[in-house]
């Protein structure tokens, strides 16, 4: 997540977010959003956009950091996801989730993650189940553990998220 932001003598005149690894008709559509959002606020502090809290969070992160960093001069800064520099390896994180543990088993290469196989054997197959279909490659795309979660599955997702962030962890 890349904030741009703008400051003029009357305060923040413009802020353009950029998340590569976004969902576009979620997250994308979150910092389209958010941009104005931020400029009329004056401030980072505003309402996240509801179903996209991990995105919202980021940008809001993203604008302090830009905010922070026009204090010392410097218009322009980012909140990185939290893949930093890891080791190749297959690395399993597990975190409970709505019916169970989420297990998560992350391949990292030396680009970076390649991919992420959830398993949910108590999650609800219609719900939690497809949920960890569409998020192991939506992870594996953002290169950590900072994506949007599933609308409807939030338990589910939240667990995902903490199995994908502990198994990455361990590749640090």
């Amino acid at each position: 997540m890349t904030a741009t932001v703008v400051i003029g003598d009357a305060g923040i005149e413009s802020v353009e977010l950029k998340g590569s690894g976004e969902t576009p008709e979620l997250g994308g559509e979150a910092l389209k959003k958010l941009g104005p959002a931020f400029v009329e606020a004056g401030s980072a502090d505003v309402d996240g956009v509801a179903g996209c809290t991990v995105t919202s969070d980021a940008a809001k992160k993203a604008v302090e950091a830009a905010l922070e960093g026009a204090k010392g001069g410097q218009a322009e800064a980012g909140a990185e996801g939290d893949s930093g520099s890891l080791k190749a390896g297959t690395y399993e994180g597990s975190a409970k989730g709505f019916g169970g543990d989420v297990t998560a088993t992350v391949v990292v290469g030396d680009n970076g993650i390649e991919s992420v196989e959830l398993k949910g054997s108590g999650e609800t197959p219609e719900l939690g189940g497809e949920a960890l279909k569409k998020l192991g490659p939506a992870f594996a795309e953002a290169g950590s553990a900072d994506v949007d979660g599933v609308a409807g599955c939030t338990v589910t997702s939240e667990a995902a998220k903490k199995a994908v962030q502990a198994a990455l962890d361990q590749a640090k």
